[in-house]
């Protein structure tokens, strides 16, 4: 999954292959979640909380090297709006949904407005 983290980064093309894999499992994982979710950490553990990506995949990797690639002892919440106004929104959301799938104890994802479609279409993300 790094590698093709790499690939995102380095400005090249997901197969198309991989990212129906991603989205079925996302849907897979995501379905049976309730609308509110419990975070529960371990004392003295930290969670990161990042909101209003918008797109960013620039920021998105700045965050990762700053506060750790997350994982069962870097825990994050992504606050939504990973999606329009940057042109990367499709790179973000894939890139947080596959670390969801790889951590989903330790990713959480909460739907932000510009997920909704009313919102995201006027900016440009379809």
């Amino acid at each position: 999954m790094l590698a093709q983290g790499a690939r995102l980064q380095a400005g090249s093309k997901l197969p198309r292959a991989i990212v129906t894999q991603i989205l079925r499992r996302c849907f897979a994982l995501q379905q049976p979640m309730p609308n509110v979710r419990r975070v529960d950490l371990k004392p003295g553990q930290r969670l990161t909380v990042v909101g209003d990506l918008h797109g960013q995949f620039a920021d998105l990797i700045h965050i990762f090297r700053l506060h750790g690639f997350p994982s069962p002892s870097t825990p994050y919440l992504f606050n939504g709006d990973f999606v329009d106004r940057g042109v990367y929104g499709v790179e973000v959301t894939l890139t947080l949904f596959a670390f969801q799938q790889l951590h989903p104890t330790s990713v959480y994802l909460n739907r932000g407005n510009h997920e909704e479609k009313s919102v995201h279409s006027v900016y440009g993300f379809q």
